[in-house]
């Protein structure tokens, strides 16, 4: 006899907003999100970043760190929490954030889309 255990939940917030990225780093405070008390004690629990109108790599660091290209190595995935978005694509985790830092290669600057939710 096998027990399927599967949990459905459903966000109780969630958010989603449009973040202008390009060559040098910039910082998105997500507790900022959505105000209220709840918005600065208690951090995101899933977030996902879309890069489909961006023509190259997406480098987000997340909870402070500043975000450099050097983020696609395994040493610095060690050292701090990060994530590398190819062009055309997006990536969703289960992760507890606070604020994202983002860069992007190439020359030209373009909007990803983050969004962000909890239960």
């Amino acid at each position: 006899m096998t027990q399927d255990m599967t949990v459905y939940g459903t966000w109780s917030q969630w958010s989603s907003a449009s973040f202008m990225v390009r060559s040098a780093a910039r910082r998105l405070r997500l507790r900022n999100y959505v105000g209220g008390a709840d918005a600065v004690s208690i951090p995101w629990e899933y977030l996902e970043i879309q890069n489909f109108n961006a023509p190259g790599t997406a480098y987000i660091a997340l909870n402070g760190a500043t975000a450099s290209s050097s983020l696609g190595t395994a040493t610095s995935w060690n050292v701090q929490q990060s994530i590398v978005v190819p062009a055309h694509s997006s990536r969703a985790y289960g992760i507890k954030a606070t604020s994202i830092s983002a860069i992007l290669t190439g020359a030209t600057a373009a909007a990803i889309i983050v969004t962000v939710a909890r239960y």
